[in-house]
């Protein structure tokens, strides 16, 4: 497994399993408890994060490889090129802890997430699997080992996560 500098942990599921719902939740869920949290989302689609006509999109549209934007509230990179997820996971210092949408490749610890919708087969290897976030247990019953978590137990998954990658539950 890779080592960086700070906890990192991905959450892996194929699309409509539930993800992004589950990582908003466990974001809100730690933040309430002071935690610093990074996210990065793999998209396997292009995306577009900029509004035509306004500045940043001239810029780019200009040519600039990189532009960032920045207020008293908060800051932002648009990047012409694509970035590793290592790269990304270097800049996020501040962050006690990052979560990672997607990537079910990458040689990082995962939370697996399936529901009826998405499907029960694990979206990622079992070498790579920490627990898995459902709408049915019993899917994953006589799995000696790994934690299974229903999908809004946003108290237990959050408590899984402080206990395996933060502070070990302290306050």
């Amino acid at each position: 497994m890779s080592t960086f500098l700070r906890p990192v942990l991905g959450f892996s599921g194929y699309s409509g399993s539930g993800k992004t719902t589950i990582i908003e939740k466990t974001i809100k869920r730690l933040k309430n408890l002071g935690y610093r949290v990074a996210v990065i989302k793999h998209d396997v689609h292009d995306f577009e994060m900029d509004k035509e006509g306004k500045d940043t999109f001239r810029f780019s549209e200009a040519g600039a490889d990189e532009v960032f934007i920045s207020s008293g509230e908060k800051s932002a990179r648009i990047s012409s090129f694509p970035r590793t997820m290592e790269e990304m996971i270097s800049e996020c210092g501040h962050a006690d802890i990052v979560l990672i949408e997607g990537y079910k490749y990458a040689d990082i610890r995962k939370i697996a997430v399936t529901s009826e919708k998405s499907g029960y087969d694990l979206p990622c290897s079992e070498d790579s699997l920490e627990a898995v976030v459902t709408d049915d247990i019993s899917q994953y019953q006589g799995r000696a080992g790994i934690p299974v978590f229903y999908r809004n137990d946003v108290e237990g998954i959050t408590g899984f996560i402080r206990e395996r990658y933060l502070d070990n539950g302290k306050d």
